[in-house]
């Protein structure tokens, strides 16, 4: 149980009872700490870069296609689905590479996915609460997201740091 609290910087996430907030402090399977590969803190608040990717942001032309895609990637294959995505990847690449029978190297493929994709959520997570980044809504508040974003921090995204790690060792 987190017994943490958030901050009260008016530059921060700001929220009530932040999702798994203690997933940085579980202990990895390969990394000796969840801070062990930290990224650098996020662009300040009131920096030049912050102010540029927010107008992206806002200036970004939303179409079906690029609905569909967002939608994908939250919904079909984010948040708590997103093992289930990569580990469909991997029975496909294992079923292409002919490891169909050969249940040790395939059971390796799934493990190392599996481990790599946890020890990536926990470093994300470590980082999620070391920074407590704002969400782009928090930062403009006329900015409308596409759909309901996470309770946690913004910073890193913990779907690019998963899907980076799982991509990586199935390549």
């Amino acid at each position: 149980k987190w017994t943490g609290s958030v901050p009260t910087d008016a530059h921060m996430w700001t929220g009530e009872n932040p999702a798994f907030a203690t997933n940085g402090t579980w202990k990895p399977w390969v990394m000796t700490s969840g801070d062990q590969f930290r990224p650098p803190p996020p662009p300040a608040y009131d920096s030049e870069q912050m102010k540029t990717e927010m107008a992206e942001l806002r200036d970004f032309e939303r179409t079906p296609t690029t609905n569909a895609i967002a939608l994908f990637w939250e919904y079909g294959s984010g948040g708590r689905r997103i093992y289930w995505f990569w580990n469909d990847v991997a029975n496909r690449a294992i079923l292409e590479a002919g490891l169909g029978s050969d249940a040790p190297r395939a059971a390796r493929a799934y493990a190392l996915l599996n481990i790599v994709a946890d020890d990536a959520t926990i470093g994300c997570w470590d980082a999620k609460f070391t920074y407590w980044a704002m969400r782009p809504f928090q930062f403009d508040p006329e900015f409308k997201p596409l759909f309901t974003t996470p309770n946690h921090p913004s910073y890193p995204s913990a779907h690019s740091c998963v899907s980076t790690a799982s991509a990586t060792v199935l390549a």
